[in-house]
């Protein structure tokens, strides 16, 4: 009998160990009028996970998906839709909350996610392909015990972090005209973070001017246009393009576009001024050491900070962060920094 149990131990941890990165084959971002959002250069990301698991299950053996989703902007996605599809791309199940999934034969499957965005910000789709749902291992029962049925859990876990964009429209008395504002935040309502805008006006593939010439607005003939959000976070050695195709701009009408980068946010606050700080992954602090010169900076720093006594704009992660004094005088460490999407963390 202790040798079923210790084999029943063994497979329940070989099975649930499996893990295996998935992939998101696509992402689908509209605005709230249906206008598409190219995402073309960003620090952001979308990736997928799935585990397999097993657990007894009294009224018999299934096979079932568990979706999770975390998400990193602050503005929560919404009205969840969950489609799974088999390997001929038929939909096979709509799971929904509070209901419990379908039992579907073992085999590879893929899975469209779509929510929509609160606060106006519009709706994603994220298309995700290599699911997998597998038969539960056949375990004997200890003697004397009668066999209880187990059934097999995929679980996909969605982690995204992506800019956003609201569109809003308004009557105005603009003699024919239109005109759109735009406003980029680092974070929702949080502005002025180390980051320059420089949206792009095109029509027909050119490039076209404001009669204001302003970066941030500009008042146009009626028509359809494509806007190029850029949001130059050059002290942070980071940058942005987003575009949004096609947009039907009518006379008369004004267009209010917020651009969200869903950043965190650095700032230095110390007598003692570093000149740069650079950032790593966690754990380079510890197999790096003490630096004492710029030739031993650890390789794949992934950004740098000129002049951090301001406030910049960051991707959010956990960093260990190399403060450099007077051009090199002197390195020190800050180890395991949490910066998370809507925060300003203060660093001594």
């Amino acid at each position: 009998m202790k040798r079923r149990l210790l084999l029943t131990l063994v497979l329940s941890i070989l099975f649930s160990s499996l893990g295996t990165a998935q992939k998101v084959e696509g992402i689908r971002y509209v605005t709230e009028f249906g206008i598409p959002v190219k995402i073309e250069k960003s620090w952001h990301f979308s990736k997928v996970t799935q585990n397999f698991d097993i657990k007894e299950t009294p009224e018999g053996t299934k096979r079932q998906f568990d979706f999770n989703i975390g998400w990193y902007p602050i503005i929560k996605l919404t009205d969840f839709e969950i489609k799974v599809m088999n390997a001929k791309g038929e939909v096979v199940d709509k799971p929904k909350p509070g209901t419990p999934p379908a039992s579907l034969p073992p085999g590879k499957y893929s899975a469209e996610i779509t929510g929509t965005y609160a606060e106006g910000f519009g709706k994603v789709s994220f298309l995700i392909t290599g699911l997998e749902l597998k038969d539960p291992p056949t375990v004997p029962p200890a003697q004397g015990k009668k066999a209880v049925p187990k059934s097999s859990i995929t679980s996909v876990r969605l982690d995204f972090n992506l800019p956003q964009v609201r569109i809003r429209k308004s009557p105005a008395d603009l003699k024919g005209k239109t005109r759109w504002d735009l406003e980029t935040f680092w974070a929702p309502g949080k502005k002025e973070a180390g980051y320059v805008g420089r949206p792009k006006l095109f029509e027909a593939g050119k490039l076209v001017q404001g009669i204001e010439g302003a970066d941030w607005w500009g008042t146009y003939k009626p028509g359809k246009y494509d806007l190029l959000l850029s949001a130059d976070i050059s002290r942070a050695g980071k940058s942005f393009d987003v575009r949004i195709p096609g947009i039907n701009m009518e006379a008369n009408t004004r267009y209010q576009i917020d651009f969200v980068l869903n950043g965190g946010a650095v700032i230095v606050k110390s007598q003692n001024m570093p000149h740069l700080i650079h950032f790593y992954l966690p754990g380079t602090a510890d197999k790096a050491g003490d630096i004492k010169s710029w030739t031993q900076y650890p390789p794949n720093e992934l950004w740098r900070i000129e002049g951090p006594g301001y406030p910049v704009c960051c991707p959010p992660g956990t960093y260990d962060i190399l403060f450099n004094f007077g051009h090199g005088a002197k390195y020190e460490w800050r180890k395991n920094i949490r910066i998370d999407v809507g925060s300003l963390v203060e660093l001594k």
